[in-house]
């Protein structure tokens, strides 16, 4: 099992910032240590979020975000399931917009690359720490492998074949394809 300890969340961070107070001219913004509570992840952060962003206000109800985000994240590998730390680096580019709903209208519609970027808001807020721990969810790779040449667990005797070499013998397949790869042979 996994050895991550969570992390006491009492001093989360919180960084709001109303589109009245964001101006036409970029205005930047550099969090430090920007931490969310992660007791219900499948990671853990390994230190604070580093996020620096420019915030530019294109109406009265659209602000740009665009910026860089940095943190490295304790992952659990999906093989072995030994802890390791992955770091995240990328750039961010965001457009909040404030509508009645806080969501997109419903039935069909045609949406164009950049409305993929646009983030629906019922109050002309913009929380900064939220839009850093969303940027680490977009950056967490999809399968959490330690390294490439991870050999995982053994399925019979559960040894960690990257540390100890097994003697268990391969059980034949159960997978229907097993007889197609036979005759390829």
């Amino acid at each position: 099992m996994s050895n991550l300890k969570k992390a006491d969340w009492s001093g989360l961070s919180v960084m709001k910032i109303p589109f009245a107070e964001i101006s036409v001219i970029s205005q930047r913004y550099t969090l430090g240590d920007v931490i969310f509570d992660t007791s219900k992840e499948s990671f853990d952060l390994d230190g604070g979020i580093q996020f620096d962003c420019s915030l530019s206000r294109k109406s009265d109800v659209r602000v740009q975000l665009q910026g860089r985000m940095q943190a490295r994240v304790r992952l659990v590998c999906d093989r072995c399931l030994q802890d390791f730390s992955v770091d995240l680096d990328t750039s961010v580019w965001m457009i909040f917009e404030v509508t009645e709903t806080g969501k997109w209208p419903d039935g069909e519609i045609d949406l164009k690359p950049e409305d993929l970027d646009v983030v629906m808001l019922t109050e002309p807020v913009i929380d900064l720490v939220e839009a850093a721990r969303q940027q680490v969810y977009m950056e967490l790779p999809m399968q959490h492998i330690c390294h490439k040449s991870c050999k995982g667990l053994c399925p019979q005797c559960g040894v960690n074949r990257n540390h100890t070499a097994c003697s268990c013998e391969e059980i034949a397949s159960d997978n229907p394809f097993a007889v197609l790869a036979a005759l390829k042979r």
